[in-house]
């Protein structure tokens, strides 16, 4: 989709534009440590509830932001797979569709396991930004002169996955974190914390030296009316 692309390219600018002279960006790597047994992977999908999915040479592989788990054929069970290389695989919500050699498996998600299949997942299309970004990525000190990387994810948090001679990585932006500004005479720390409560009401919060121990003082923004009502007290959500 259209969308999606300008995301991507926004993504990409930001990453491998601007942050790149600053180094602010941060990449993990992920390993055995973190249950990838194969760094081989073909293709990657978040699904709708933020799982990640990745084809590889070894399997159906799944990441819940904490481990990777790998679903595949061990000897001596029932699956029906061939092959643990899954080439491409196509999300239908609760099933995963994954092309092995010249067959067709559907993946259960509740179950965990494969069956046969009378559908096939659809090919890949051509992914010229992903094709775009990884050029880029390679002018990055870490990767510079690989030639074989390759991205294979851009999740919904901004994080761009990469496959290379380094194994499987993800890269994001940092964000710094803003240090207080103090004004006045008596240098009065103006945003100690920022807030948007449950009913969407933006809070700005400064504390006062002088008055640590006696209150806090907020401020709500109402960017509707253009009004602020300054209240003393403890923040409510």
């Amino acid at each position: 989709m259209r969308t999606n692309h300008i995301l991507s390219l926004f993504i990409l600018y930001i990453i491998c534009g601007h942050a790149c002279g600053q180094n602010d960006y941060r990449i993990t790597h992920y390993d055995e440590d973190d249950g990838l047994m194969e760094a081989e992977v073909f293709q990657g999908y978040q699904d709708t509830d933020g799982l990640i999915w990745f084809a590889s040479r070894d399997g159906l592989i799944r990441y819940d932001s904490h481990r990777f788990t790998t679903f595949k054929a061990y000897p001596g069970d029932d699956c029906p797979l061939r092959s643990n290389h899954i080439s491409r695989f196509e999300d239908r919500g609760n099933h995963i569709i994954c092309m092995s050699q010249d067959k067709a498996y559907t993946f259960d998600k509740n179950t965990g396991r494969f069956t046969l299949s009378h559908s096939m997942p659809r090919k890949l299309d051509p992914n010229n930004i992903y094709d775009k970004m990884a050029e880029r990525i390679k002018s990055l000190p870490e990767y510079q002169g690989m030639d074989n990387l390759k991205v294979r994810l851009i999740d919904r948090q901004g994080g761009i996955w990469v496959r290379s001679s380094r194994g499987l990585e993800r890269i994001e932006k940092t964000v710094r974190k803003p240090a207080p500004v103090m004004t006045g005479s008596e240098l009065e720390e103006e945003v100690r914390a920022l807030m948007i409560d449950s009913r969407g009401n933006r809070w700005v919060a400064d504390i006062r030296p002088r008055r640590w121990s006696e209150v806090s003082h907020a401020r709500r923004l109402d960017i509707s009316h253009e009004t602020t009502v300054r209240h003393e007290g403890l923040l409510h959500a």
